[in-house]
């Protein structure tokens, strides 16, 4: 008897045996399910970080670009308000001298011919 008891204390733990391999295989398989969706979220995740990236360097490239423009304009506006600033000094400068000469010239000078004096009285025309 004792043998039969061996057996079936034998098929027992072989039966438990048998039971946690099937838990492992089971639980092999979940993992390897697990897995397969962590690979596939990371070949997306890989994918949208790419598309990402491909973004970051148009707009990066388009901010450069931007910069640039707005550097080019800065200095355009720079030269175009100096350039003003001396078409105007220069006008200032000319009309200053013309003043300057106009204050110069002797009152008589200035005056037209048909001007008079305020002594003189215009003597009303004569019909013979």
């Amino acid at each position: 008897m004792p043998r039969q008891q061996r057996a079936r204390a034998a098929e027992s733990r072989a039966k438990t045996e048998e039971a946690r391999a099937d838990r492992a295989d089971a639980a092999t398989e979940e993992i390897r399910g697990q897995l397969e969706s962590a690979r596939t979220n990371v070949e997306r995740t890989r994918d949208t970080v790419a598309e990402l990236r491909g973004n970051l360097a148009t707009v990066t490239a388009e901010r450069e670009a931007a910069r640039a423009d707005v550097e080019r304009e800065r200095a355009h506006g720079e030269q175009r308000v100096q350039d003003l600033h001396n078409t105007y000094g220069r006008q200032v400068d000319q009309l200053r001298d013309e003043l300057i000469q106009a204050r110069e010239t002797p009152t008589k000078e200035r005056r037209t011919p048909r001007q008079r004096s305020a002594g003189e009285v215009e003597s009303p025309a004569r019909d013979t």
